[in-house]
């Protein structure tokens, strides 16, 4: 009786966290995200608050939220399917390209002498840009099977 009690606490438990995690993870990650970016622009640092900026924080909870709402099939012991987590993984690939041609174009506006809103709106194309066509060499979304 003892070992199911404390099974069922232990459950309770994970979904509390799990439950804190969805509704409140992304808020509190991107509230202290702010606040390193805050400090560090108040410190004059721009290269701390662009390693804060450029964290991989979304990537994370977003992995978790596709496990616990993709679970297995039966018998799995509690393991998400695994054609969720291979289309998760793709499409952050596709999206990192993404993030990444953001950061060279805006870059190069900066290095070109462009004010910050044109450096965005060119951060803004390149990732459109390497979004499309980098979703011609991924293959984004899930395989047929989970063999």
């Amino acid at each position: 009786a003892a070992a199911a009690t404390m099974a069922s606490q232990g459950s309770s438990d994970r979904h509390l966290l799990q439950g804190f995690v969805e509704a409140y993870g992304g808020i509190v990650v991107s509230i202290l995200v702010l606040l390193a970016v805050e400090f560090a622009a108040r410190h004059a640092n721009p290269k701390l608050a662009a390693f804060a900026a450029s964290l991989p924080t979304g990537m994370p909870l977003a992995l978790m939220l596709i496990a616990w709402r993709n679970p297995g099939p039966a018998g799995a012991a509690g393991q998400p399917r695994q054609s969720a987590l291979v289309g998760f993984a793709d499409a952050c690939l596709q999206g990192t390209c993404g993030t990444l041609a953001f950061a060279i174009a805006m870059c190069l506006a900066a290095r070109r002498g462009f004010s910050w809103p044109a450096m965005l709106m060119f951060g803004y194309g390149a990732w459109w840009l390497a979004w499309w066509l980098s979703g011609s060499f991924f293959a984004v979304g899930a395989p047929k099977s989970d063999s």
